[in-house]
């Protein structure tokens, strides 16, 4: 009863298909189009480096692409510890769904967890 018209959706998965490809070829782990950017904060976008302009095959517009400077090889790998949760598992899956609500309000600004994530910062 309800289609979905491929037509609206196919230039959308093409460019993000191709972002994903690219990633390879500029040797970044995440490109991001400059029509993501425009969704995000002035400072978030601040924080995101301009690698090149190109224009995607299927596509008229060219497309600006952007990267964010972030080496995970620098994190440290935490020993998973064994033990037993069964008595906290409510209590764990309440601090969970506190910090996603926290994470979803209008007021949360992505751009200070890159000041204040222990991770984030030994990333930069």
């Amino acid at each position: 009863e309800f289609k979905i018209d491929a037509s609206y959706l196919s230039p959308n998965v093409n460019v993000a298909s191709r972002l994903e490809a690219a990633t390879e070829q500029f040797g970044v782990w995440l490109l991001i189009s400059h029509f993501m950017i425009n969704l995000c904060s002035a400072d978030f976008g601040g924080l995101c480096r301009l690698i090149d302009h190109v224009t995607v095959k299927g596509s008229k517009q060219p497309i600006r692409l952007y990267t964010l400077d972030l080496d995970y090889m620098s994190l440290e790998v935490q020993p998973k510890k064994n033990y037993k949760m069964t008595k906290n598992r409510f209590k764990l899956r309440q601090i969970r769904e506190v910090r996603k609500n926290e994470k979803w309000a209008d007021d949360y600004c992505v751009c200070e967890a890159f000041d204040t994530d222990d991770d984030l910062l030994t990333m930069r």
